[in-house]
């Protein structure tokens, strides 16, 4: 296996450099006034919407001392240009409210914006209302929030909740977009995807250290680069069935120019395609011995297919729990095996009443069927061009009731 070609550095510089990169000095938005909630803390708001329906922004609080310096960077580095002083400006519970009156007009409050609370260290647990959609770019980057409740979030941009002290995470279902490095950096053990996502972004999970158990969606495409990057506790992950791209670094943690180490024990494949990787990079590690169950039948195709026949340090085990075993016979032919369009089936001892196709894990595979004649029928043709490629049961049910089954290659 090739070795990476980049290293820790890059990504350790964004994840540690991100207030440089997200927290200068009038980066963020004015705000055109300030109320108090419910709990006594004074809040800041941007009018996002003059005009019916009237909205705002929470935005930062532009009375600390945090905002007085050229280059916020972080309170550890005093002494060096550029260092700041911890930021005490809320209590530890925050509840921001659904609306807010100013000058007579009710607003509804329906962002966080861009580096609200950015490096807040007394903040414990946010509670942000229904009413709000989007959490914005670095709004909790480098905070002491342990604990936040978003039940009608859509949004979570850029470093929304980078390097912040997440104990627990629930990413609430109606979520669409989840960009790079929106959790990366953050304790929390646990996390669920939500069925909406179908990319995980760059990062967006890199360096949760604790984090050891991670529930992916069913129609999940793509996990990019770096996302699970430096996680060392996760040592079992199962890719779903429907993802086609793993990136480079997704599930190592670099060491510079000594390669990469890697932490998962086993890999659970539902994919009966191997997802494409990066030829030149790492996707999970070139030092560590790992166990890889895949669907029945499909240890050949990913021992044969490029990228990975390059690991050399895996183990195949296929799983073929709920899959019913067949045996060939003469009496059911199949052509052409493998196939790639239309399969052709004919039986010698009745007719044909029903074909049906499953996958590698027993779950049904809706297919065409164009018979020569109207079924029942000796013979018959299934157009197999809209199945992915991999392993499957074909299931051929005879006008008496009698079941023939056969294994047949998807190309």
């Amino acid at each position: 296996m090739k070795r990476a070609l980049f290293t820790t550095a890059l990504l350790s510089l964004i994840l540690m450099c991100g207030g440089v990169a997200r927290g200068q000095n009038n980066r963020y938005p004015p705000y055109d006034f300030t109320s108090v909630n419910a709990d006594g803390d004074t809040l800041y708001y941007r009018i996002t919407s003059s005009e019916a329906p009237f909205t705002v922004a929470v935005t930062r609080c532009h009375d600390s001392i945090f905002h007085t310096l050229q280059i916020p960077f972080y309170e550890y580095q005093i002494g060096q240009p550029g260092f700041v002083y911890p930021v005490y400006d809320y209590d530890s519970l925050i509840s921001i409210p659904s609306n807010v009156t100013h000058n007579g007009v009710n607003f509804a409050v329906t962002a966080i914006d861009n580096e609200a609370f950015y490096m807040q260290k007394a903040m414990r647990t946010v509670i942000i209302p229904s009413t709000v959609t989007i959490i914005d770019t670095a709004a909790f980057f480098g905070s002491s929030v342990m604990h936040v409740e978003m039940p009608n979030v859509t949004h979570i941009l850029y470093g929304a909740f980078e390097n912040s002290h997440l104990s627990s995470v629930d990413i609430p279902e109606c979520i669409t977009v989840i960009e790079q490095l929106a959790f990366a950096g953050n304790p929390f053990t646990t996390v669920r995807v939500p069925s909406s996502i179908t990319v995980l972004e760059k990062s967006v999970f890199a360096f949760c250290e604790e984090l050891s158990q991670v529930n992916l969606p069913d129609h999940l495409d793509s996990i990019k680069e770096a996302a699970f990057y430096g996680t060392h506790s996760l040592k079992k992950i199962t890719i779903p069935s429907e993802v086609t791209y793993i990136g480079p670094e997704a599930f190592t943690y670099g060491y510079g120019s000594y390669g990469v180490d890697g932490f998962l024990d086993t890999l659970i494949m539902e994919c009966a395609t191997p997802p494409e990787m990066n030829d030149m990079v790492c996707s999970f590690q070139t030092n560590k011995d790992l166990l890889v169950v895949v669907p029945c039948h499909a240890s050949e195709l990913y021992q044969t297919t490029p990228i990975w026949s390059y690991y050399s340090n895996f183990t195949y085990h296929e799983d073929c729990t709920g899959v019913e075993e067949y045996e060939q016979t003469s009496n059911v032919t199949i052509a052409p095996n493998p196939v790639t369009d239309v399969l052709r089936v004919s039986v010698t001892d009745g007719e044909i009443a029903r074909i049906e196709m499953f996958d590698a894990f027993g779950r049904h595979v809706a297919v065409e069927t164009h018979g020569r004649a109207s079924l029942p029928s000796p013979t018959t043709t299934v157009n197999t061009s809209g199945i992915p490629s991999g392993v499957y049961v074909l299931r051929v049910t005879l006008t008496d009731g009698t079941v023939r089954t056969t294994k047949v290659v998807k190309r």
